[in-house]
């Protein structure tokens, strides 16, 4: 692109350019001055090295002074092309960048079955699901993240905040059955966090990031047809996550092969648990996201 092709928002200042042979006439007089001075003393190598600098240092002040002169002159794009001119901006119209709103809403399983060490590393689910919302939460930039733990119900650690070193604060004192609940029960968090951030329509962007085993207390007591009705009803609280701008990501977290409740015993038995990939496959399908194992 040459300077012709474009468009300035302060084309006058170009008359500032001649003035260049102004100030150049007034260091030449100034120069001649010093050499005849010079000359008096018969030093001949000064005054040659002398005209050197001069020529140099005029060519230099040239250089910058045209460049100054662009500056003023506030070259904006290329005047070739409908659109560059048509958008360029006005006059002492300061510029503003915006980022559109988005809330990025973490829930974290911390019932009984999370207590099982069967994550990576041999870390229990729970404290695997920790860190992988930390490193979640720490490569945040400037989204509005809010922190949940459920079990039978959502409990609310932190709302909506760009503070991220409290959000992670928050994740390290989450407990197993936090907030004295027990049981899992995913529709019920679910339908929670639908009333609070997106019952109504709205342009903000939602992100939803859950880290569970996909076991639900009341799903798995039921019978195969009353489950698939369940999980139906689940699924459907998302039915309108594209005119939400709603995504749901779901972070399956423990093995396939399960293992033992920890301190847990039903009808005098152990309880076992494993990872329930379908459940939350669908859950991240109706939601526009994705499902992730995070042992894999």
């Amino acid at each position: 692109m040459i300077p012709f092709d474009l468009h300035y928002l302060f084309p006058s200042a170009i008359y500032l350019a001649p003035l260049i042979l102004l100030f150049i006439f007034a260091f030449w007089r100034l120069f001649n001055y010093l050499q005849r001075r010079i000359a008096e003393t018969d030093f001949a190598m000064i005054i040659l090295r002398s005209n050197l600098l001069f020529i140099l240092n005029a060519i230099l002040f040239s250089i910058a002074w045209l460049l100054i002169v662009a500056a003023f002159m506030q070259p904006v794009g290329n005047g070739h092309y409908p659109e560059g001119a048509a958008a360029k901006p006005k006059l002492n119209q300061p510029l503003q960048l915006r980022l559109k709103a988005h809330d990025v809403i973490i829930l974290l399983d911390a019932s009984a079955s999370m207590a099982i060490k069967d994550a990576r590393q041999g870390k229990s689910r729970l404290e695997y699901a920790k860190s992988i919302a930390d490193e979640i939460v720490s490569n945040l930039t400037g989204e509005a993240v809010s922190l949940y733990a459920f079990t039978a119900m959502p409990i609310e650690l932190s709302p909506p905040t760009m503070d991220d070193l409290y959000v992670r604060f928050m994740l390290v004192e989450i407990g197993i059955n936090e907030g004295g609940l027990a049981g899992t029960d995913i529709v019920e968090t679910l339908s929670s966090i639908r009333k609070k951030y997106f019952s109504k329509p709205s342009t903000k962007l939602k992100t939803v990031i859950m880290l569970t085993d996909g076991g639900d207390t009341n799903i798995d007591a039921l019978p195969l047809e009353g489950r698939s009705k369940a999980i139906e009803a689940l699924t459907s609280l998302l039915s309108d996550a594209k005119e939400q701008h709603l995504r749901v990501f779901t972070i399956g977290v423990g093995s396939l092969q399960g293992g033992i409740v920890p301190d847990i015993v039903y009808a005098g038995k152990p309880v076992q648990s494993k990872l329930e990939e379908s459940l939350l496959r669908q859950i991240a399908n109706k939601g526009r996201g994705s499902y992730y194992a995070s042992n894999s």
